[in-house]
Parts: structure tokens; C-alpha cells; sequence
């Protein structure tokens, strides 16, 4: 889905430009990987000072002003101290918010229907199932071991999880239900929530 992720219709049913302005001065195409690295090459070159976007954010203040993201306005008002960088910075929040939109809700009303549960039910069966590892930040996965298999899994990344007789899963990009500790040393991802269900 990522080379074509801002063309495909079930973003297209999410985005609009005036939401995402920051972003969308970024775009690369329709690639979403290509778009976030152009996004981050232009944080780090405004964070150690080689350029400024403080032009850019001018431009696209007032429009930035006029998102109906949940939390836009305060996360600009946080940002807007550093002028120089507010722009590529809400760039990637916006890229954030957008994915988590897309994918939040995101699962298979039918999960004995899909091809990823009888790939693990099989692999299960079979014992031959001793983990996943996933590139993907969606929680089909997820939604295929709480409706179907107790919850059986932990992720191997996070601490303080209970690993007794569960499968690892491995997110590699991370997952929509995590967020991140900032206060922790050093910083790491931990669990928010779990389909409504606090993750001990």
C-alpha cells in the first residue's frame, strides 16, 4: 500500500489538503515512505540550523490554523516557537494522525474469512507458529489473537508484559496502539491501549 498510499481510496476518504497542510507541501508522489523522508530530511536540516522554513510556515499558517485534526491547533501552538522548524515538524504529526486514521479501525469483520487467519490458524496447528514479525502498524494481527486465540501474543519490545505461554510479535515500524515514553531512560515505546483493553 505505500507506493500508491495517497491514492489508494481508503486514505483518499480521510485525506484533505486543507487538514493536512504540512504534509501536503512535502508530498512526494504517491508514496507515503518517500514523502516521510523527504519530511524528516527537512526536521533534521532545520533542527541543526542549515536551513530555515520559517518562509514556509508564514505561507502556510493560516491554512494550518484551519485543520479539523483533534489537536491541530494546540500541537501548532506548541511547534510555532520554533518558526524555523513548525512546518516539517507538524509535517510529521500530520503524517502521524493520518496513518493512525487510515489504520485505527482498520480490521476484517471476518477474520475466519481471511487469508492471515488461516495462515496462522494453519502454522498454529501445525506447531510450526513460533512468532511474526510485521513491517505494518495495523492491528489485524492483533485482532485475529484477541477474537480468536485469548491474546496469546506480547510484544517483544515493550517491557513489563506477561511472556508466559504467549507468541512474540514483532512491529518493526511500531503499531498504532503504542505511544511513545519520553520519560524513560532510554526512551521507548510503550502500550496505550489494546482495543479498549489496558495492556499489564
Amino acid at each position: 500500500m505505500d507506493s500508491n498510499f495517497f491514492e489508494s481510496p481508503v486514505v483518499q476518504s480521510v485525506l484533505t489538503g486543507t487538514d493536512y497542510p504540512a504534509s501536503t507541501n512535502y508530498r512526494q508522489g504517491p508514496s507515503l515512505e518517500a514523502t516521510w523522508a523527504k519530511v524528516d530530511l527537512y526536521y533534521k536540516l532545520c533542527n541543526r540550523g542549515v536551513i530555515s522554513e520559517e518562509e514556509t510556515f508564514k505561507l502556510l499558517q493560516s491554512s494550518m490554523r484551519r485543520s479539523r485534526v483533534p489537536g491541530y491547533v494546540a500541537k501548532m501552538d506548541m511547534d510555532r516557537k520554533k518558526r524555523h522548524l513548525c512546518v516539517p515538524s507538524m509535517a510529521g504529526w500530520e503524517l502521524l494522525a493520518l496513518v493512525s486514521a487510515v489504520f485505527r479501525d482498520l480490521k476484517c469483520d471476518k477474520h475466519k474469512q481471511s487469508p492471515l487467519f488461516r495462515l496462522i490458524d494453519k502454522l498454529r496447528a501445525k506447531k510450526l507458529l513460533n512468532g511474526i514479525v510485521t513491517f505494518n502498524y495495523d492491528t489485524s494481527v492483533e485482532h485475529i489473537f484477541r477474537d480468536n486465540f485469548h491474546n496469546s501474543f506480547y510484544y517483544p519490545c515493550l517491557r513489563h508484559l506477561d511472556t508466559t505461554t504467549k507468541l512474540p510479535l514483532m512491529k518493526l515500524h511500531g503499531s498504532l496502539n503504542w505511544q511513545f515514553d519520553k520519560k524513560s531512560d532510554p526512551p521507548s515505546p510503550v502500550p496505550y491501549e489494546t482495543y479498549g483493553d489496558k495492556l499489564a
